[in-house]
């Protein structure tokens, strides 16, 4: 199957959230664990939420076999001295890791 890049809203907060579950538990170099960034599935979606309300924010997720893989988030920073920078997160399944996604 050819993998697909699509926006967030494409997917189910669920959907992304397991994603999500998958890559802060099965990656060693996380600053934080998932539960401390997003307690709940309703911390998570409103956080989506405010993302995607940003200006000149990106959300996007590689969807292979129907379901989302990897994503990549890129959140502008609003302080007036930090307005040409943004934080970049991503990340990778474990399960297809390794495949050139």
């Amino acid at each position: 199957m050819k993998p697909v890049i699509k926006d967030f809203n494409c997917f189910a907060a669920a959907e992304l959230y397991a994603l999500y579950r998958d890559v802060y538990s099965s990656s060693a170099g996380m600053s934080e664990t998932l539960e401390d960034k997003y307690p709940s599935l309703d911390d998570f979606t409103a956080d989506v939420a405010a993302l995607e309300r940003l200006p000149g924010a990106i959300a996007l997720a590689v969807e292979l076999a129907g379901r989302p893989v990897a994503y990549l988030t890129i959140r502008p920073r609003s302080q007036a001295r930090l307005r040409h920078t943004a934080d970049l997160n991503m990340g990778v399944a474990q399960a297809v890791r390794g495949q050139g996604l």
